[in-house]
């Protein structure tokens, strides 16, 4: 009678053959005496009784697997082309630090550690415990862990955030810049949009004295009411190609470095070195609600979902024209 899961070896020793044989069922595997030795049936007997008792071991799924995964899925190619790239820079660097380990081998303290070696790039610091958060829910779902180790791990301050630009940098901005900067600058301040959205403007999204747009970041799609100003600038410019701001030779999209680097000329010059392109979107936001807008009126040009960040940036502005209305009511008393 021919048993099961026996497994014969041949193995040469000097010019002679010999035959080993082994017990081999899933992940076990335990050597057995020779077949015709007595102690041959009665081994077998208890390494099948032992197979009975033992669970198959589920093969752990690496880190780097998982992330291999979840790039791969819907969760991340359903994202905005910007949220990707958000995305991959942190999630590529966890890959090579710790991509090599089962993903339930991977403790707070480490994630921790991670973040404490990025201390100098604090968003960069605190992108990493999300990605690990978001990889982490991933697997769960999967049923590869049971909890979250990068759960509620707190982020680093970053201060408080991008700042509106002072008037009176913005005034000397406007004077030292080109017409096509200048066209940019007062785009940003105007539309509220992100660098990435303006650089994608067209002469055909331009519509009843406003500008169509969708935005990269959230896939939000918006018309952007288009001040008396910025209508002027544009009726000046040229149409150099079907983006309404080009390369300096030739017809193709301007790029974010070349805007970059002018911006960071002029910021130099006039001591600006502190304020940033994205700061200009909050100048947008706060010039919304010092004419009291209301939050939903300042969403519907931002595109922002909630009120966190309109509340962050508009409250100032908000608390100001509020005191002056009291002030007003004083004066008729």
């Amino acid at each position: 009678m021919k048993l099961k899961y026996i497994q014969e070896v041949k193995q040469k020793i000097k010019g002679k053959t010999y035959l080993n044989y082994y017990f081999r069922k899933g992940n076990l595997r335990k050597k057995l005496p020779h077949k015709n030795s007595s102690k041959f049936l009665i081994q077998y007997a208890q390494y099948c009784s032992d197979y009975k008792s033992v669970e198959p071991v589920k093969k752990k799924i690496s880190l780097g697997e998982m992330f291999v995964k979840y790039l791969t899925s819907e969760n991340y190619l359903s994202k905005s082309e910007r949220t990707k790239k958000d995305y991959r820079a942190p999630i590529d660097y966890i890959r090579e630090r710790l991509g090599h380990r089962p993903i339930d081998s991977i403790s707070r303290g480490e994630i921790y550690d991670l973040m404490e070696e990025n201390i100098e790039k604090k968003r960069f610091a605190n992108y990493i415990q999300q990605m690990f958060s978001l990889i982490f829910n991933f697997a769960i779902e999967r049923g590869e862990l049971s909890k979250n180790p990068a759960y509620r791990i707190k982020h680093f301050k970053t201060g408080d955030g991008y700042q509106p630009w002072e008037p009176e940098l913005i005034e000397k901005f406007c004077k030292l810049a080109s017409q096509e900067t200048l066209l940019a600058f007062k785009l940003l301040i105007n539309t509220g949009q992100r660098i990435s959205d303006v650089l994608d403007f067209k002469w055909s999204d331009l519509k009843d004295g406003g500008i169509s747009l969708k935005q990269n970041k959230t896939g939000s799609e918006l018309w952007v009411p288009l001040s008396n100003e910025v209508q002027k600038l544009l009726k000046e410019y040229p149409k150099k190609g079907m983006w309404i701001l080009t390369e300096p030779r030739g017809t193709g999209r301007l790029t974010y470095n070349t805007i970059a680097d002018r911006f960071l000329k002029i910021r130099k010059t006039i001591g600006a070195e502190n304020y940033t392109i994205h700061g200009l979107r909050y100048n947008c936001i706060t010039e919304l609600a010092h004419l009291g807008a209301s939050n939903a009126q300042i969403k519907s040009i931002s595109g922002h979902k909630s009120d966190t960040m309109i509340n962050k940036y508009a409250s100032k502005a908000n608390q100001i024209r509020m005191a002056n209305s009291v002030s007003k009511l004083r004066s008729k008393a």
